[in-house]
């Protein structure tokens, strides 16, 4: 790296992603805007990945390789990455994804026009293991990655109320960020879900901006932690939390207890309420963000969150039914963590 910051900083966690990182890497490194660092965070990854990035690092100077001595989790792994951010400009990216050649410079420029504007993204293309295009019909496609509803309202409790709506796949989190809101924005709560309170904390700080063209490519494969996410999804049914919950399987079995502990292996053994916890962090973005609201604003963000209540009470109850139920689990660690 030169002694001169970069505009834009790339954080890229990753754990035993040796499949496809390369690709990852090298749609990096062919952006048309080249004023940025990539720097990679590694989570004590067990397989080729540390050399893959070193290999990089040794032919282009704009790649920093970090790694971390012990497994810090999604969570952890995540805000260490803007931590170590020296640009003006931040982006997430995952390992298994690919971005076209003209999105940082496009995202760019919509920072760079409108102050108002905190984050900026594209539209999602979905591809499978191979990188081809998923298919409509295939199990892991999703039909919500491309709902942005009311992201870019000028109304802060809209976007509030977008955000936190379960109609979305998270996946303006990887677009580019203004560091300075990415980081009032920190840190990325150690739960399922935790990445959407870090987008609802944005939502109150400006608008988001969705740049018309698929520019981000997401690969959706059985392995990753957003297919863990969606085995959540397709197990919110009342019978599966009550088989699980009988059986004395709810916390080794449930995607949403298991997938926490991916979030911050820190929470093996530890009480888990995600969704009181969620509910919680809503409610203290919403008080403690530095956004200048008027009162009418932070009361219509207030309402939202009663209308996220009525439609989660469901969970909300089922999460202080699992201490009864369970009152001591034993939890087991998962076997990858971003």
């Amino acid at each position: 790296m030169s002694n001169s910051q970069p505009r834009v900083s790339i954080g890229l966690p990753v754990y035993n992603g040796e499949n496809f990182i390369r690709e990852a890497i090298d749609s990096i490194l062919a952006q048309t805007f080249t004023d940025f660092e990539l720097i990679i965070s590694d989570n004590a990854s067990t397989d080729r990945t540390e050399s893959i990035c070193r290999d990089y690092m040794a032919q282009d100077p704009r790649v920093r390789y970090c790694r971390n001595s012990r497994n810090l989790g999604v969570a952890g792994n995540f805000t260490r990455l803007l931590e170590l951010a020296q640009g003006e400009y931040f982006k997430w990216a995952s390992h298994d994804d690919k971005i076209a050649p003209e999105l940082i410079e496009q995202c760019v420029q919509v920072l760079d026009q409108d102050p108002k504007i905190v984050l900026c993204h594209s539209r999602v293309v979905l591809i499978d293991q191979r990188g081809q295009v998923l298919d409509p019909q295939h199990p892991l496609f999703s039909t919500t990655f491309n709902l942005t509803a009311n992201n870019d309202s000028p109304q802060v409790a809209r976007r509030f109320a977008s955000l936190i709506s379960g109609a979305h796949n998270c996946y303006q989190g990887f677009g580019l960020i203004r560091t300075a809101s990415a980081r009032l924005a920190m840190p990325v709560p150690g739960y399922t879900g935790g990445d959407r309170i870090v987008l609802a904390r944005l939502a109150l700080l400006g608008r988001f901006h969705e740049i018309p063209e698929a520019l981000f490519f997401v690969r959706r494969h059985p392995a990753q932690d957003t297919h863990m996410f969606d085995r959540y999804k397709q197990s919110r049914s009342s019978s599966t939390w009550f088989k699980l919950a009988r059986t004395g399987q709810l916390f080794q079995s449930h995607p949403l207890y298991t997938h926490t502990i991916c979030f911050n292996p820190n929470r093996a053994g530890t009480l888990m309420l995600p969704h009181w916890e969620m509910l919680r962090d809503y409610f203290l973005a919403v008080q403690e963000t530095p956004a200048r609201l008027r009162g009418l604003e932070r009361l219509g963000c207030y309402l939202q969150l009663l209308v996220w209540m009525a439609q989660e009470w469901r969970n909300l109850l089922r999460d202080l039914l699992a201490i009864v139920v369970q009152p001591s689990p034993s939890y087991t660690q998962q076997k990858r963590f971003t």
